[in-house]
């Protein structure tokens, strides 16, 4: 059994189906990364699945996108975004343009994954792999810095909340890259030489 599995549904629109071919092109480093955090059983392979098949299920009705096995032969399930702007936020939709809640209240995924790809380089920039049930457990616990959105694209109205990855209990994350950003230094006299701290 494949340590990285991705369910792939066959039949989506050409909008998810263009987002879905942007994101494979990255798959070798994130899996890459979920190595580097977590001790999964050799190999990786897609499932391709059908819409009416059972495995779309994992997908559609819970939000699993890829299923991990670990060395002993157990399984955790994920659910994985990788984006390709330059925010640091993990995004969660809460209200589908059916009106009907969105997949922050049906996914079972254990594990949330969001990668930012750089559009100048193509490298993933920034990540971070959240324990999912943890981070619902906190919400409901505490007061999170979400912040919420509609989505007014394409006549579509979904709601969204995200929240920023500085802002992620750190009690939720199994691992997380998010450098800061540089600011371009400027030079107060021509002989200034900036510190390095």
């Amino acid at each position: 059994m494949s340590g990285i599995k991705r369910i792939k549904i066959t039949e989506f629109s050409s909008y998810l189906n263009e987002r879905s071919a942007k994101a494979e092109s990255c798959n070798q480093v994130i899996d890459d990364i979920y190595r580097q955090c977590i001790p999964l059983a050799p190999g990786s392979e897609p499932k391709y699945v059908s819409k009416s098949d059972v495995g779309a299920m994992y997908d559609m009705i819970e939000g699993i996108d890829v299923i991990l096995t670990l060395s002993d032969g157990s399984r955790v399930t994920l659910q994985e975004k990788v984006l390709f702007t330059t925010f640091r936020t993990a995004t969660f939709e809460t209200k589908k343009t059916s009106g009907k809640p969105g997949a922050w209240f049906y996914c079972t995924a254990q594990l949330y994954f969001v990668g930012y790809v750089s559009p100048d380089s193509g490298q993933v920039a920034s990540y971070v792999l959240i324990d999912l049930a943890r981070l619902k457990i906190e919400h409901n616990r505490n007061t999170l810095k979400w912040q919420h959105r509609k989505n007014n694209k394409e006549e579509r109205e979904e709601e969204f909340m995200f929240i920023q990855f500085d802002d992620i209990p750190q009690s939720c994350i199994i691992a997380i890259h998010n450098p800061k950003k540089q600011e371009p230094e400027i030079p107060i006299f021509d002989y200034y030489e900036p510190f390095n701290f």
